[in-house]
């Protein structure tokens, strides 16, 4: 298949270069893909201005590749929709996942532009891929978190802690299915890092209170029947400090000074208001 497409494919420019000139341009693209594969350059770089025109001025006659570097001829060719590859963010750890995601989907066509391509970088072996297949399998729901609080303008604090919960069971689960030992063992370290750094959030005072308010969760959204019963009673004790300073407060005698008195009977006292009308 690969001849195939070299042999038919390949050596047609839109140009209408003759072989030797075709020859030439096979050489500079395979130059140009070297040099941004080695020196991590954004494959965007052949849309810049300034860089057009310096490769102008080397040779007016050279016309330089569009950035989808025969990936959507290979696509084309295979008879599979044209999709672009993704690369990652630094940043944000989700731009790494999406972007092995859709190297993965898009495992035969890259494999396909790389092989019509001269340069020294190795493609990922199959059981390298395999390797990928499972590790994406074990990031997906943190992908599907993270996607479900940022959605949102105002993140909940009641979603943290079942979150972090449900993580764990889905680790739990894969872990149990056929997958490489690298994954297997990525599986087990995640597991190991929720329970030491996220175990402490369902004792937070802020986030066990939010969470246990949360109609949709309420005490089944902690880890353990322990830190919910402990949650239950930090509130518990929080309503009985609000309620003995209510009785505080309205108990104030008559002789109080005339602010505490007007900020009692302010108009905007519901309470008050009703009980006038």
């Amino acid at each position: 298949m690969l001849r195939h497409y070299r042999a038919l494919h390949e050596n047609k420019e839109e140009t209408g270069a003759s072989p030797s000139q075709a020859t030439r341009k096979e050489e500079l693209d395979e130059a140009l893909v070297s040099m941004i594969v080695k020196d991590t350059q954004p494959f965007s770089i052949v849309d810049d201005v300034g860089f057009r025109a310096f490769v102008s001025k080397l040779d007016p006659n050279y016309v330089l590749p569009t950035r989808q570097e025969k990936l959507t001829q290979v696509q084309l060719h295979l008879g599979m929709a044209n999709m672009k590859l993704i690369q990652e963010v630094e940043t944000r750890w989700s731009s790494t996942y999406l972007m092995l995601q859709r190297l993965v989907a898009q495992r035969e066509p890259v494999g396909a532009a790389l092989a019509g391509l001269q340069h020294d970088i190795p493609f990922l072996t199959s059981e390298e891929f395999n390797i990928v297949g499972g590790c994406l399998s074990l990031l997906s729901p943190f992908y599907d978190a993270t996607v479900e609080l940022s959605a949102e303008e105002n993140v909940s604090a009641s979603k943290v802690v079942p979150l972090v919960k449900m993580l764990e069971h889905t680790l739990q689960e894969e872990i149990t299915k056929p997958a490489p030992a690298a994954a297997l063992e990525m599986g087990d370290h995640l597991i190991r890092q929720l329970r030491e750094k996220l175990y402490t959030l369902q004792s937070m005072s802020i986030v066990s209170l939010a969470t246990l308010l949360d109609p949709r969760f309420k005490a089944i959204g902690f880890f353990s029947q322990t830190k919910a019963t402990e949650a239950i009673k930090r509130l518990t004790s929080k309503c009985a400090t609000i309620i003995r300073s209510t009785q505080s407060r309205e108990e104030i005698p008559q002789a109080s000074t005339s602010h505490d008195v007007m900020i009692f009977h302010s108009i905007w006292n519901k309470r008050c208001f009703f009980q006038r009308f």
